[in-house]
C-alpha cells in the first residue's frame, strides 16, 4: 500500500483493486521473485513439455529468484508424495473414465434394443460411439502411462531436484535464527487466534503445525529489508489469508500484507498464483509457454482448491458429528435426570396423599403425634414442591437440548451432502 497522500481518494487504496498488466509485468521484470512449497512441488505434477517451458522461465529470472528455507524444508518432505498421490489421480481418474464409457455404451445399446432394432442395426448404431470411446480411451491410457516420473526412481535419482539446485544455488534462505524461533513461534501463534494473515487457515486446521505460511512471509520480510527492490510471491495458495476477494473475484494480495512488507521490509509486494506467473512471464520475458501448460498450472490450483474445501468440509464434518454425540450424550443424562426427579415427585406425591389420610381417618392420636406428622407433612410438602420446580427447570432444559441435537443433525446432514457432492464432482 503507498503513502497516504492527503486530500486524495485514492492513494493509498490501491490494494482494493487489480494491479494492471503493465504492473504486474513490471513486477516480473524487477522484482524479488519468490517460490512458494507448492509451485515448485507442482512441477513434479506436470507433463515433460510444461516441465521444460516452466524452467525456461525460471532460468530467465534467475538472478532474482530467491526461496526461504521454509519451502525447502517442506520441498524436500512432500516432493515424493507429491508423485505418488499424482499417479494415484491419474489412474483413479483413468478408471472412473472407463466406467463411464461402459455406462455410456449400455446406455445406448437400451435405446437401440428400445425400438427393437435388429442386431445389425443396433451394430450399425453403436459403430460411431464405440470408435469415438475407443479412441478416447487409448487417449487416456497413453497419458497415464506416458507420465515419465516414478517415487521409485526419484528417490534416488531426481533430475528435477538437480535442475532446482542449478537454478537455484546460492538463492536459498538461512532461515529463521535458532534463538529467535520461539517468538516466531509464538507471533505464528497469536496471528492464527486473531486471524491475522498470513497462515491463520492452516493454524485452523492444524494448529501448532500449520504454522509454515507465517514462517515463510517472516523470511520473505527479513530477506526484503537486504535486497531493497519489490517482492513477488508465486504461489497456488489461494486462500483467504493470502489472496483478497470481493463480490466472488480475486483482487489480488491481502491489504495487510501489502502494508506489512512496506512498513517492515521497505518493499512494495504483489503475488501471483503459478499459472498467472507463467502467463505473464511468457508474454513480459518473451519465453514461449504453451496454452497446455497454462492450463495444468490452472488445474493444479482448481485441484488445490478443491482439496482445501474437501478438507475444511471433512474437518466440519467431524467437529459437527463429534458435537452432535456429545449433545446427545447431555440429552440422555437430562433425561436420566429427569426420569429419578419424576419419579422421587411421584413418590413424595403418594407419600404426602398417605400422610393427609392419615391425620384425618378419624383415629384417635396424642397432640405430639399429631404435631410430628403435621411437622413431617410440611417438610414432605416443602421438598415435593422443590422438586416439581427441578422437574419443571429440567424439563425446559431438555426442551431446548432437543433442540440443540435437531440443530446440530441437520447441519452434519448438510455437511455430509455438501462434502459427497464435492466428492462426487472431482
Amino acid at each position: 500500500m503507498s503513502e497516504d497522500v492527503p486530500g486524495s481518494f485514492v492513494a493509498g487504496y490501491e490494494p482494493y483493486w487489480r494491479r494492471s498488466i503493465e504492473e504486474i509485468e513490471a513486477a516480473i521484470k524487477s522484482s524479488t521473485i519468490v517460490l512458494d512449497t507448492n509451485a515448485l512441488v507442482n512441477l513434479y505434477r506436470m507433463a515433460a513439455e510444461g516441465r521444460a517451458e516452466y524452467f525456461a522461465v525460471l532460468s530467465h529470472v534467475s538472478k532474482r529468484l530467491w526461496i526461504p528455507r521454509q519451502v525447502v524444508d517442506e520441498f524436500h518432505k512432500v516432493r515424493l508424495s507429491a508423485v505418488a498421490s499424482h499417479i494415484s489421480g491419474l489412474k483413479s481418474k483413468s478408471a472412473a473414465v472407463g466406467e463411464a464409457a461402459e455406462k455410456l455404451q449400455a446406455a445406448l445399446r437400451d435405446f437401440a434394443r428400445l425400438y427393437s432394432l435388429a442386431d445389425g442395426r443396433v451394430a450399425e448404431y453403436m459403430k460411431p460411439l464405440d470408435s469415438a470411446i475407443s479412441g478416447i480411451l487409448d487417449h487416456v491410457k497413453n497419458d497415464v502411462e506416458g507420465f515419465d516420473l516414478e517415487p521409485g526412481r526419484l528417490a534416488s535419482h531426481d533430475p528435477i531436484m538437480n535442475r532446482l539446485a542449478e537454478i537455484l544455488e546460492g538463492k536459498v534462505g538461512s532461515g529463521i535464527p535458532v534463538a529467535d524461533m520461539p517468538d516466531a513461534l509464538k507471533e505464528a501463534e497469536r496471528r492464527g487466534a486473531e486471524k491475522v494473515p498470513p497462515g491463520y487457515k492452516d493454524w485452523e486446521q492444524k494448529g501448532s503445525d500449520g504454522v509454515g505460511d507465517y514462517l515463510i512471509w517472516r523470511e520473505m520480510i527479513e530477506y526484503a529489508k537486504t535486497v531493497k527492490r519489490g517482492v513477488l510471491f508465486v504461489t497456488s495458495d489461494v486462500k483467504d489469508d493470502w489472496f483478497r476477494r470481493q463480490s466472488g473475484f480475486v483482487i489480488g494480495p491481502r491489504p495487510e500484507l501489502v502494508k506489512e512488507m512496506r512498513e517492515e521490509g521497505d518493499s512494495r509486494y504483489h503475488h501471483l498464483t503459478l499459472a498467472e506467473f507463467l502467463g505473464t512471464a511468457s508474454r513480459a520475458l518473451g519465453v514461449f509457454v504453451s496454452t497446455n501448460t497454462i492450463s495444468r498450472a490452472k488445474e493444479l490450483e482448481r485441484d488445490r482448491v478443491r482439496t482445501a474445501n474437501r478438507e475444511e468440509l471433512e474437518d466440519r464434518v467431524a467437529a459437527v458429528r463429534h458435537a452432535h454425540a456429545d449433545s446427545k450424550k447431555q440429552r440422555e443424562i437430562m433425561s436420566g435426570e429427569l426420569e429419578l426427579i419424576h419419579r422421587r415427585v411421584l413418590e413424595q406425591t403418594y407419600q404426602a396423599k398417605l400422610m393427609k389420610e392419615a391425620l384425618t381417618d378419624g383415629k384417635p392420636m396424642t397432640a405430639e403425634e399429631i404435631r410430628i406428622r403435621g411437622v413431617k407433612l410440611d417438610a414432605l410438602t416443602q421438598e415435593l414442591q422443590a422438586d416439581k420446580i427441578e422437574r419443571a427447570r429440567l424439563r425446559r432444559k431438555l426442551a431446548k437440548q432437543d433442540e440443540e441435537v435437531k440443530m446440530l443433525q441437520e447441519s452434519l446432514w448438510g455437511y455430509e451432502a455438501s462434502l459427497e457432492e464435492l466428492i462426487r464432482g472431482r
